[in-house]
């Protein structure tokens, strides 16, 4: 059995004996200084089924979603060429003809694929760079060995996996079109938690190579959504009257425990807002219709497969519990979209009136319930399709409409 809570606490009748915690008994420091306990004390449940589309967004979701408009397709098939991962951004606008918001995607999507940005990700791995020297320190030693190997491995892009040190162009003989590429995505169904994974196996040490900053997973996520924002459906329409749009500011909040007279605060990453147009301007009516949550590396690799950490998601349940404390909509779900580097997620917690009027007293018999689609790798064609339907979905479920 997995020893992350993610994989072991499924059901309520888990919360006996030692893992029967109360929140009173815990420092309400800020989300990133939740950990295992804080899950224990909110009764958080994670179902074991993964799902490609998250069951409260599938009810809106259309198989047309993929297929329209051009736009949206063009980001399926990814990049015309591999070596378009080499170029800038204003290369990629003004020589080859991407969209604007294309043209970031693929660029920003260049930070973790090829090595066109190999020097930068060399300084940024330096421990003094980090903002945890520890865990650089865990994989130097892999890092020097890698350093000095050159992996025979292709990507699901054609990208040669070379030394970050070596700055040099893919052959065309390397490349294969992506719309080409086929990685197996996972049936419609539900699946089990061991196998709904869509990454391929994902090496550790490569992995930490490729982390640079965080910043630079929240700016490849900006401009995926960004760019689903303005061309997917629904909101391929002018003149629309309500629009899911993004949401740079990071929000601070604080939820009140009227029971303990203590507070929780956290702070997200960004996320989806939601805005009506009122006589021809268009105002904020919910600023939470998702919240975002990057991470810089997964904390945890086990057999090439990421493990959300206890950390990770007690911060994203303190968040979550925050987001839907202070929401102005009656909504008893939060979407969490979780991203590191160019692999995300989303994430459903469900938080019951009862729960929210209970939480902290001892008689707290309700849980949080946490529905989590598998983590989707960015760089391939069928997982990008994924994120497409998602996302689609979450704008008609948030409220967009012409």
């Amino acid at each position: 059995m997995s020893a992350h809570y993610f994989d072991t606490f499924t059901s309520a009748s888990q919360f006996t004996g030692s893992n029967e915690k109360h929140i009173s008994g815990l420092s309400m420091t800020s989300a990133s200084g939740w950990g295992k306990d804080h899950l224990l004390a909110c009764r958080v449940v994670v179902r074991q089924a993964r799902y490609n589309i998250l069951p409260i967004l599938s009810p809106c979701s259309e198989s047309s979603d993929t297929t329209s408009p051009v736009e949206i397709v063009k980001f399926v098939n990814g990049p015309d060429h591999i070596q378009h991962f080499e170029r800038s951004e204003h290369s990629l606008v003004r020589d080859f003809g991407y969209s604007i918001s294309l043209a970031q995607t693929w660029a920003a999507l260049a930070a973790f694929k090829g090595n066109r940005d190999s020097q930068r990700t060399q300084q940024s791995i330096d421990p003094s760079n980090s903002d945890d020297g520890n865990r650089s320190e865990d994989f130097n030693a892999d890092y020097d060995s890698l350093m000095d190997t050159e992996s025979d491995g292709d990507d699901k892009f054609g990208i040669m996996r070379r030394p970050a040190r070596e700055i040099r162009p893919s052959r065309g003989s390397e490349f294969v079109h992506s719309g080409e590429m086929q990685v197996g995505s996972s049936s419609p169904q539900a699946e089990s938690s061991q196998d709904a994974s869509s990454t391929a196996h994902i090496d550790n040490a490569e992995h930490h190579l490729r982390g640079t900053v965080e910043d630079d997973t929240l700016r490849l996520l900006s401009c995926i959504i960004r760019h689903i924002l303005y061309f997917g459906s629904p909101q391929d329409w002018k003149n629309m009257s309500a629009v899911v749009e993004f949401r740079d500011l990071k929000l601070q909040a604080s939820a009140h425990l009227p029971s303990m007279n203590k507070s929780i605060n956290a702070i997200d990453d960004g996320g989806l807002c939601l805005r009506i147009q009122d006589e021809g301007f268009f105002t904020l009516l919910d600023d939470r219709v998702a919240i975002l949550e990057a991470k810089r590396n997964f904390d945890s690799l086990e057999q090439g497969k990421p493990i959300i950490s206890d950390e990770c998601l007690a911060q994203m349940t303190c968040e979550a519990l925050v987001a839907r404390s202070v929401s102005s909509e009656p909504r008893e779900s939060v979407i969490v979209i979780h991203a590191t580097q160019n692999y995300i997620c989303f994430l459903e917690f469900k938080i019951s009136d009862e729960y929210i009027r209970d939480l902290g007293l001892e008689s707290l018999s309700s849980c949080i319930t946490v529905v989590a689609t598998p983590w989707y790798d960015l760089s391939s064609v069928s997982n990008r399709k994924q994120v497409v339907l998602n996302l689609c979905a979450l704008m008609r479920w948030g409220g967009a409409r012409k």
